[in-house]
């Protein structure tokens, strides 16, 4: 299904009831492919919901508590595609109002990354194309402005002062430790890239816990429904490649 309102987000949110909607890479491309489209998007959006179910499992709730240093008690996670020339998301105040009362708990979001390319044999070239930044897609995370009103929206990109920038990789795990009063957005993703940005997107609220206490943590509540911990919005520009999960 698509999120917006898209003057801040635009992207397509799979749903197991739903299924995945087809959406488009392009008229040249959906005339090739037909309905076959349409079925690869909803098996892609399957596995990616496995995906999902793993990052909430006890096994990667433990492995995050032994990076983070912090015992996950709340989690929630969505698949979500980002098309070319479409889908994009901003980074605005208004992500963070409804975190106010827990703005002094730390935030571990987890991003498993798929971009694989919409054709065959192209896989270096768009590896390449993502890694550029030139076709966007890629994700951001930029501290809040405190000049700035509470609906602004922010016009940042990876060359922000500020912003730390993670470019998409194919089959990766991303990990980072988000400061409060920090946004996420991912770029535009341009009509010249090579296919989608699919990625399963979760975030974990952390409890800090001390060496005295048990080690087996407690599995959280799920709320809806990817290295080491690196801090998110701190300050500098920052660019990360991790691959090999799976």
């Amino acid at each position: 299904s698509a999120v917006g309102p898209p003057h801040l987000q635009r992207y397509l949110r799979f749903s197991a009831e739903e299924g995945a909607a087809p959406g488009e890479e392009g008229a040249a491309a959906a005339a090739e492919d037909g309905e076959a489209r349409g079925g690869t998007a909803r098996a892609a959006g399957e596995r990616l919901s496995e995906v999902s179910s793993l990052l909430g499992s006890p096994p990667f709730l433990w492995l995050l508590r032994c990076i983070a240093g912090g015992t996950p008690r709340a989690w929630r996670a969505e698949v979500r595609r980002f098309r070319p020339g479409l889908d994009y998301t901003l980074a605005h105040a208004g992500q963070l109002l409804g975190r106010r009362r827990l703005a002094a708990q730390p935030v571990l979001d987890a991003t498993f990354v798929a971009v694989p390319p919409a054709r065959a044999g192209k896989a270096a070239r768009a590896a390449r194309l993502w890694d550029s930044g030139d076709v966007g897609g890629f994700e951001c995370a930029v501290p809040k402005d405190r000049s700035k009103a509470a609906a602004e929206v922010y016009r940042a990109d990876d060359a922000s002062e500020g912003v730390t920038s993670v470019h998409a990789v194919s089959n990766s795990l991303v990990l980072s430790l988000r400061a409060p009063q920090t946004m996420r957005f991912v770029k535009y993703v341009s009509a010249a890239a090579p296919g989608s940005r699919w990625d399963v997107a979760a975030e974990y609220r952390l409890e800090q816990t001390s060496a005295a206490q048990s080690p087996q943590p407690k599995k959280p509540k799920a709320r809806g429904g990817a290295g080491s911990a690196a801090p998110a919005g701190s300050g500098g520009k920052r660019r990360r490649r991790e691959g090999g999960a799976s």
